[in-house]
């Protein structure tokens, strides 16, 4: 059922007119499919069999209040579980989203080709991924300019990370070990070094506690091959179900917010932790993560002189390191 903001206030929000959707919806997705002005809605809907499952799309009305008309059914192989968008803007006349799916144990593109402002949905490419997909989240982990998907496999006790490739598809995937039934999952750069990090909901196996469990993204420094390793936990013990990010006090910098299931025995307690990110960013030119743009730095780029390809040094994003580089970092001398 969709609520409109036709005021901006809270205290204004209108209840629209509800649509009908296929059988247990289990996810859903507001995205621009049509390349019109308003968002739409997609939703996943995992059906009552192993193979009944199917995504519904509608179309929003420019009407402050309109309603949604549903103008696709997509047949899913397997059971959906949960949606995520791809490359949305690269090719204007093309959509691309991710799904998720349990009992195929595998990840499927989906791809939407816009005509007239109307789009046709079929499938792409699948890949495989462990045992029992669920939470699915896109982002660029290895600096490329391409989205890379990650899935958490609560049956398999491990998180799946995804490459994406130049063509649309996905990679063979790099099983994470990390932890027992993991299941929620957030990509928030809490660090501050300038890449996505991990956060996942998982169960410790050496203190059988779940906590929100933080992996720490080194692919920069490995040659940019997909390297994560286990840096800090949050909340152990206090049974965290949900976590998310945002920029929560508008200092620029990702925060994470955690819900907690109490047990009805213990009576209320508090269900909701924010956790402020106070860390001090490192500025780009700031190879060796000393705070200050130096003498150290001038030499780790220079070492890297005319390197092709992704590279920290490469401060434009031309994947060259040259005299332009040079100059930003020179800029950006002193303290960050």
């Amino acid at each position: 059922m969709p609520i409109y903001n036709s005021s901006n206030s809270i205290a204004s929000f209108t209840v629209g007119t509800a649509e009908s959707t296929g059988p247990n919806p289990t996810d859903v997705l507001l995205l621009n499919t049509d390349i019109d002005t308003d968002e739409d809605v997609i939703v996943v809907c995992n059906g009552n069999t192993l193979t009944d499952g199917q995504l519904y799309f509608y179309e929003s009305t420019q009407a402050l209040t309109g309603s949604f008309v549903n103008t696709s059914i997509l047949a899913a192989p397997s059971k959906p579980e949960k949606i995520v968008p791809g490359d949305v803007n690269h090719d204007k006349d093309l959509i691309q989203l991710f799904v998720s799916f349990g009992s195929g144990n595998d990840v499927g593109e989906v791809i939407g080709g816009v005509t007239a402002r109307v789009t046709s949905w079929t499938y792409g490419s699948f890949a495989p991924v462990a045992i029992g997909p669920k939470e699915i989240l896109s982002g660029d982990l290895n600096g490329d300019a391409i989205l890379d998907v990650i899935v958490s496999c609560e049956d398999s006790d491990v998180i799946c990370v995804l490459t994406g490739l130049p063509d649309g598809s996905l990679s063979l995937p790099l099983q994470l070990l990390v932890g027992d039934a993991p299941t929620d999952i957030e990509l928030v750069d809490y660090d501050n070094d300038g890449d996505l990090d991990i956060a996942v909901i998982a169960t410790d196996v050496s203190t059988s506690m779940r906590g929100v469990r933080m992996f720490r993204n080194d692919t920069s420094s490995n040659g940019w091959n997909l390297m994560f390793a286990i840096d800090i936990s949050y909340d152990v013990g206090q049974n965290p179900i949900l976590v998310a990010k945002g920029d929560l006090d508008g200092n620029g910098q990702d925060d994470l917010v955690t819900i907690f299931e109490s047990p009805a025995f213990r009576g209320p307690n508090q269900n909701l932790q924010l956790r402020h990110n106070e860390a001090t960013a490192i500025c780009d030119s700031d190879f060796d993560g000393n705070y200050e743009v130096d003498v150290l730095d001038l030499l780790t780029l220079i070492a890297m002189w005319e390197a092709v390809g992704p590279n920290p040094e490469d401060l434009n994003g031309d994947r060259i390191v040259n005299v332009s580089d040079l100059l930003i970092l020179i800029a950006a001398w002193g303290p960050c």
